[in-house]
């Protein structure tokens, strides 16, 4: 005798038959087939328990078999692409940090809320997915960057603090200081860094003195690349000039344009890259003073 408990059936010998008779031994092949959402937990063959999900029989006397099905169990694997800060997502209103693999029951459904941390802010919005797989998703954030003080310029004459943060998508490492004349001393292997002048300030002067490599190349002549972003939209243009090692220049923006400019750079990588803000890469060290007029 053959059985199928609840959620599956079981086809004997390629068929559906339930019962098999015969005078001498012969063979059995069972294969469970599970319906949508389940899976075959076990084989009960004459009350004794056995795994597989075929079973070959060799049948010799009376015999009882019964395939039991559960409920099927599905990894679910979440990852991101952040590689620089940890992510977090809430599943179901549990928090996980990423990557993470879960364990849930077939054709259930998970509610995938991606969380903004204080370095991430998440691409994707909150996803309600039905499980009937293996699935792996992927999510996707942006890098914030991270706020610096103290950095001051010149606004309209008067000497005040900026708005200032490293570029998040470089390995940015150095000191940035600024004196009491306005000038920073910036130092870095790279160094990136953004300084907010608001739009309406459309002449902006940029001072650059003392340009020199890092003292781990000394041969190698760095320049220092300085732009500004435009209000084109959100993916806005930068233009801006190079400044080489050993000079000293005034760069002057009206709104975004530096004449002569020698590079553009389009593309808004994070959410800090507004209109007015000046971009300074630096490998070595230099001195910068940054004056906005209106």
């Amino acid at each position: 005798m053959i059985e199928a408990g609840q959620g599956g059936r079981v086809l004997a010998n390629g068929t559906d038959t339930a019962t098999w008779n015969s005078t001498r031994p012969f063979v059995l092949e069972l294969e469970a087939v599970p319906d949508k959402c389940m899976a075959l937990d076990h084989w009960l063959v004459n009350g004794t328990r056995l795994a597989g999900g075929r079973l070959s029989l060799a049948i010799a006397g009376n015999t009882t078999v019964r395939a039991v099905f559960a409920r099927a169990i599905y990894a679910v694997a979440i990852t991101s692409n952040s590689s620089d800060a940890v992510a977090v997502v809430s599943v179901n209103k549990t928090s996980y940090t990423l990557p993470c693999v879960l364990f849930v029951n077939a054709c259930s459904t998970i509610v995938v809320e991606p969380w903004e941390t204080q370095e991430l802010r998440p691409l994707n919005g909150t996803l309600s997915i039905t499980v009937e797989g293996d699935t792996t998703l992927r999510l996707f954030f942006q890098l914030k960057a991270q706020p610096l003080h103290g950095v001051k310029i010149y606004v309209n004459g008067t000497l005040q603090e900026a708005k200032a943060w490293r570029d998040p998508f470089f390995e940015s490492s150095g000191t940035i200081e600024t004196t009491s004349d306005g000038w920073i001393h910036l130092s870095g292997n790279p160094l990136v860094l953004m300084i907010y002048v608001p739009w309406d300030y459309t002449r902006v002067v940029v001072k650059v003195r003392d340009v020199s490599p890092p003292p781990s190349e000394p041969d190698i002549t760095h320049p220092i690349d300085i732009c500004r972003y435009c209000e084109w939209g959100a993916d806005p243009f930068a233009f801006g000039r190079s400044v080489r090692a050993g000079a000293n220049a005034t760069v002057v923006f009206n709104g975004c344009y530096t004449e002569p400019w020698n590079f553009a750079v389009r593309g808004r990588r994070f959410s800090e890259e507004l209109p007015g803000v000046i971009e300074i890469d630096l490998h070595g060290e230099a001195w910068v003073r940054i004056e906005a007029y209106p």
